[in-house]
């Protein structure tokens, strides 16, 4: 997962200096205070492992630093680039409960930083850490849902976004396969996230049946290639929503919590 996440920033610095720069990782100990917390609001008093990766590229405007973790989003040409690779990176990132930073400046260049919690070989294994010595993360788990879609780092991405929101997920690669998995976990699924474009069996296809034979399950259909006009057309009228591609993290978890609200 390191080496993930070193490689998304290093393509993304080699990215932005098209015409050659100077590129540094920078590795050291930190801890921070109190006081520090007012500029890291997401993290916790105490040490972290801090890397930095900088660049003197072409750098980012404010506007798309606000944007940057979103998934799918991109500044790079079509087929250059998924707009995953940052997503995936902050959900590895805060699924060991650290944090990132970034500052970047138009025309000057960019520097993220990672900052992951240190510990000993006495210390709790960081993923094996309870509720109660990490009290930001919620104990609650929520419904399961189930992403289908063809492109592994979809389901990788919004998996891992939807498992720091506290809900349990499971993934499929196409229509077929969900439907294995559905009649394998009768009842548990609650709601599913699905592309409308995938091999063996396609979303059209895929949701047809899941109405006939699952009708409690909500669902929500996405695409970059057809809009919910053509999903009426095709006589799915009763699909719960719809979100073009690409989509902001957030407008997926506002479906998600109109479509399951808390009990």
């Amino acid at each position: 997962e390191i080496h993930q996440i070193l490689m998304n920033l290093c393509v993304n610095a080699r990215d932005a200096m098209a015409d050659g720069g100077r590129l540094e990782i920078r590795v050291r100990n930190c801890e921070l205070t109190k006081d520090e917390l007012k500029r890291h609001p997401d993290a916790s008093i105490g040490k972290y492992i801090l890397f930095a990766v900088q660049d003197d590229g072409e750098g980012m405007t404010p506007e798309v630093q606000k944007r940057i973790f979103d998934p799918f989003f991109t500044t790079k040409e079509v087929g250059k680039g998924s707009g995953l690779g940052l997503a995936s990176l902050l959900g590895i990132v805060k699924n060991y409960h650290g944090f990132v930073t970034i500052y970047s400046k138009l025309g000057e260049g960019t520097c993220v930083r990672v900052y992951l919690p240190s510990s000993s070989a006495n210390d709790e294994p960081l993923l094996g850490s309870t509720a109660e010595q990490h009290p930001s993360v919620s104990a609650e788990t929520k419904e399961l849902i189930m992403i289908v879609d063809d492109e592994p780092s979809i389901c990788a991405t919004i998996g891992t976004f939807l498992r720091n929101q506290h809900y349990r997920v499971l993934t499929a690669e196409n229509g077929l396969s969900a439907l294995t998995i559905l009649r394998e976990r009768q009842g548990e699924v609650k709601l599913v996230v699905t592309d409308m474009v995938m091999p063996e069996m396609n979303g059209i296809e895929f949701l047809r049946e899941l109405q006939k034979d699952f009708p409690e399950v909500r669902t929500i259909g996405t695409s970059g290639l057809m809009d919910r006009g053509e999903l009426i057309k095709e006589g799915l009228r009763d699909v719960d929503a719809f979100l073009e591609k690409p989509y902001l993290s957030d407008e997926l978890l506002t479906e998600i919590r109109r479509l399951l609200p808390p009990a």
